[in-house]
């Protein structure tokens, strides 16, 4: 798996029903995020 591809299936995310998810998970997906793309070189400053 490429940086760029999807982690998940579509089947497995996160939906907003106008409540936030845990703070835990929010941590962990943040983390998650940053762990796969810190790497990244592509792209331009805006």
């Amino acid at each position: 798996m490429g940086p760029l591809d999807p982690p998940i299936s579509p089947n497995d995310a996160y939906v907003s029903t106008g409540a936030l998810p845990p703070v835990e998970q929010v941590r962990t997906l943040v983390a998650d995020a940053h762990d796969r793309f810190a790497n990244v070189e592509q792209g331009q400053v805006s």
